[in-house]
């Protein structure tokens, strides 16, 4: 929930010196990847689309999260 709340200040026009670390920890959790902006480097610019997206996976896989000790990361529960 707190990456999303990141992501969603982005849309409010805050910003986000998190995005980042925000977008890399839901690509890596939903396997849903952001837009990237091609310039010189490479920034992260989700869009809506993207938002609702993570927020439809996050709702439908919530109570499947768990936290991994040994990894030191959320993961997914594998049914």
């Amino acid at each position: 929930e707190k990456h999303i709340k990141i992501i969603e200040q982005l849309f409010k026009g805050k910003t986000i010196p998190d995005l980042d670390t925000s977008v890399l920890f839901l690509e890596g959790l939903t396997g849903i990847k952001s837009e990237i902006n091609p310039g010189f480097t490479f920034t992260f610019d989700p869009t809506d689309q993207n938002l609702r997206d993570w927020k439809d996976w996050y709702k439908q896989n919530k109570k499947n999260l768990y936290w991994d000790k040994k990894e030191k990361k959320v993961k997914v529960k594998k049914n």
